[in-house]
């Protein structure tokens, strides 16, 4: 019988799987986290999973990320993954998104709990504005070197802004590097507070932070900022902010830009070192940003 040692445990039950059957998730960002816990999620019987990413698979990611496959090299992430999950995990209805979340479409995560599994500090802050107005439950996790941290973010508690008031990320994980034990760590705890989310339990409010060398645990507890400008005088300013014509990735290897192309028959191509993907984004690989606008404007010349 499918799924019988999760149903034999008394935490769950029948009850509880049918719960997870019809819950959805979110997964942004399929990427070390992100394809951990898309793992997870879907040996559990998760009903529908949308996977979000605006990134492509490069060559680097095939020893960190077990979703991908040599001959994924250069295609969505969210496309890959999706082919990868369905063979193993066909009762789950996956959805994929290959683009890059904004102001414009942030609404696309919406579900029963979404599982902030990003590499950008201007996307949490996003999301965390967008869950506040519309009372949305999610779990963000991090990790980078051989450090990882989950904390789940509930409607009228703290949120992501009283935690990280004014945040500023310092190290990328092509700068730091990555521990791959530690990310399916940090992957499972995440995983696991958004399938306590979704059969209703209780859930750790706390923060957690995971070292793995040295190995520890330990758990911060912090209040809701009565002055947060975002949920507690509902002041959204990352929901009014306008899309970026040009930003770069993790490490600065590849860049994004936008085009005037929006009837394209395909989800995506690719053009020389352009992928280019049919809501107009472009995702350019260069050494730096003046190289990339370079390389934009010759392809598509303004």
């Amino acid at each position: 019988m499918e799924f019988a040692r999760q149903i034999t445990l008394p935490e769950i039950g029948s009850k509880g799987h049918n719960k997870i059957r019809k819950a959805e998730f979110t997964i942004m960002g399929v990427g070390s986290l992100g394809t951990w816990a898309a793992l997870i999620l879907g040996s559990m019987g998760a009903g529908d999973v949308k996977l979000i990413d605006r990134d492509i698979v490069d060559e680097s990611n095939l020893y960190h990320q077990p979703l991908y496959k040599k001959n994924d090299v250069g295609e969505p992430k969210a496309t890959a993954s999706k082919k990868s999950l369905q063979e193993m995990f066909p009762q789950t209805k996956w959805e994929t998104f290959d683009i890059d979340l904004n102001s414009n479409n942030i609404e696309k995560v919406k579900a029963n709990v979404i599982l902030d599994c990003t590499d950008n500090l201007e996307t949490r802050y996003l999301l965390n504005e967008w869950c506040i107005k519309n009372k949305q439950p999610w779990v963000h996790a991090a990790t980078i070197g051989v450090s990882g941290t989950v904390c789940s973010f509930l409607p009228g508690k703290a949120c992501f802004k009283c935690l990280y008031p004014n945040a500023i990320a310092e190290e990328t994980c092509e700068t730091r590097g990555i521990f791959n034990p530690v990310a399916s760590i940090t992957a499972s705890i995440q995983a696991t507070e958004a399938i306590k989310i979704s059969l209703g339990k209780e859930i750790d409010e706390g923060f957690i932070r995971i070292n793995a060398i040295p190995l520890s645990v330990e758990r911060i507890t912090f209040r809701k900022n009565p002055f947060c400008l975002v949920c507690s005088q509902k002041k959204f300013e990352m929901l009014e902010k306008k899309p970026q014509k040009l930003i770069t990735f993790c490490g600065g290897s590849v860049y994004q830009g936008y085009i005037e192309q929006k009837s394209m028959k395909i989800a995506y191509e690719r053009r020389g070192p352009l992928t280019i993907f049919r809501d107009g984004r472009v995702l350019i690989k260069a050494g730096n940003e003046k190289q990339a606008k370079s390389i934009l404007a010759r392809y598509f010349p303004l």
